[in-house]
């Protein structure tokens, strides 16, 4: 999938053609408690306030200050695309970069938007309160064409607020995905997962095409933590990099694996 994300955003060899510009900010609470495992949503909003025109997919970078209490915790698609668009997400330290596009049968859009929505979790008990910044750098629209949509971002600060009332690491606050293990692995590994309250989910993994391998579960399951076996000997598949995206109506997630045969 990453593939088809760079092959969309990434023209080697060609002159990139900056025919447009719009705006793109992160959007998050003001304030949150820093209680230990509390959650909250940054929103990527492109076209505010200046519109965005044919955009068809994006790539940006959202950076933050305070790496002691925060951690990425999943990303999904806003509405802005429309559709069912492919988002792909990698966290380093302080950033994730993220990559979107459309489908072609939607097509590009034009306006204002949430084009996602990442999530974040407090990772410790907040003493006293504390301030985080979150910026978007490397940002670029891309229309249909290849055409690019230079997107200037804007700065948001959010203050963590001492943690209140009564809290515990045992209870499960948030979804989670996580890395499988082993990874690389030949020719099994286990995928773990976690989900807060009782929902309809699907586990699925896919090719670097975006082609579907196998869907692991696709049902309606309790809150708790779950291990799922993939064992690649049941598909004609090569070694490489594969994918795997843990989907439910509140949350998405996908992680890589390499299978080494």
């Amino acid at each position: 999938m990453k593939g088809i994300i760079n092959s969309l955003i990434i023209f080697f060899g060609y002159i990139q053609i900056i025919s447009a510009q719009a705006s793109i900010k992160p959007v998050c609470p003001s304030s949150v408690i820093g209680n230990f495992g509390n959650t909250f949503t940054v929103d990527i909003v492109v076209g505010d306030p200046v519109p965005v025109t044919d955009l068809f997919s994006a790539s940006f970078t959202l950076t933050f200050t305070n790496t002691t209490y925060l951690n990425y915790n999943g990303i999904m698609a806003g509405n802005f695309l429309g559709g069912s668009p492919f988002i792909f997400a990698e966290p380093s330290g302080d950033r994730v970069s993220v990559a979107i596009t459309s489908i072609p049968s939607v097509g590009p859009s034009s306006g204002s938007g949430v084009l996602a929505k990442i999530f974040f979790r407090i990772t410790g008990t907040v003493s006293s309160p504390t301030v985080n910044y979150f910026n978007i750098i490397k940002a670029f629209g891309y229309k249909q064409n290849g055409d690019t949509i230079r997107l200037y971002p804007q700065e948001t600060m959010m203050t963590i607020q001492s943690a209140t009332g009564v809290y515990s690491e045992d209870i499960i606050f948030d979804y989670q995905l996580k890395q499988n293990f082993p990874n690389p692995f030949n020719p099994k590994t286990n995928i773990s997962f976690t989900i807060p309250k009782e929902t309809f989910i699907d586990l699925s993994v896919y090719d670097i095409m975006g082609n579907l391998v196998k869907t692991l579960v696709n049902d309606k399951l309790l809150a708790g933590d779950y291990i799922v076996e993939f064992d690649a000997t049941e598909f004609n598949i090569s070694s490489g990099v594969y994918f795997y995206k843990l989907k439910t109506p509140e949350f998405t997630s996908v992680k890589k694996m390499v299978l080494i045969k």
